[in-house]
């Protein structure tokens, strides 16, 4: 077990506990009643069931999953209740809004493109096309944007940064929009950024690193700080209380 980052602040017992494993990391960041953070942990070399642990020694009152392959939909929001093919008959919805509504298995762990999408539409809200795409082994989230409307909000697997950038243009492109109109930011891994983000600015006029809305100076930020950014909008995710 090797410690990355530790920041604790505030009263701890009674907090939700949020976990996030990937296979060789875990993820923790707590938050109290108020939609504080008040415990922020992430260690290398460690099981996911260590996050029962974390909770036991926090005195949390609840644990709640968070993963990137879990299954998820985008649907209207007055569909919600109705039968949806990719999804078993037990499902959960959260609603973005009176018109979107995010739905899953209820039994899994909580989609990471759940804070992805607050992410994305609190910055597609600066641009008239927007594009948003996250980065972690082997995955990537994209949302994209004309104006206020949604065009996609979706994962596939990736191997390499050219799958990344087709993916990124894919959604514009089919809606018939000039990507180079677009403002397309990026959230990896900072050994995968960088890559990444040369290649976006050999065919992209309008790319940047998606900044990270974290309760840390710039100069003190976490490791895996995509990670933390997507973490830290969990309290404004207003999941179901069956979660």
């Amino acid at each position: 077990m090797q410690l990355l980052w530790e920041h604790r602040e505030g009263q701890q017992a009674g907090s939700t506990l949020y976990h996030f494993h990937d296979g060789t990391i875990g993820y923790y960041m707590a938050f109290n009643p108020a939609g504080d953070m008040v415990f922020h942990r992430i260690l290398n070399q460690i099981e996911a069931s260590h996050a029962e642990t974390v909770k036991q020694e926090m005195g949390a009152v609840k644990l709640i999953h968070l993963s990137l392959k879990s299954v998820f939909k985008a649907i209207p929001t007055v569909f919600k209740s109705a039968p949806v093919p990719e999804l078993s008959e037990k499902v959960a919805c959260v609603d973005f809004s009176k018109d979107l509504s995010l739905c899953f298995h209820a039994a899994d762990a909580v989609p990471l493109a759940l804070p992805f999408y607050l992410m994305s539409q609190h910055r597609s809200s600066q641009f008239d096309q927007y594009v948003l795409v996250f980065v972690h082994s082997g995955k990537a989230l994209l949302a994209a944007y004309s104006g206020e409307q949604l065009l996609l909000l979706n994962s596939y697997p990736v191997e390499n940064e050219a799958e990344v950038l087709y993916f990124a243009s894919a959604a514009l492109k089919k809606a018939g929009i000039g990507i180079q109109n677009a403002r397309v930011e990026l959230m990896a891994e900072e050994h995968a950024s960088h890559g990444i983000q040369d290649l976006f600015k050999r065919f992209l006029n309008n790319t940047a690193y998606c900044p990270a809305n974290l309760p840390y100076s710039l100069d003190q930020l976490p490791p895996h700080t995509h990670i933390a950014a997507l973490m830290h909008l969990m309290p404004q995710c207003a999941l179901p209380e069956e979660i």
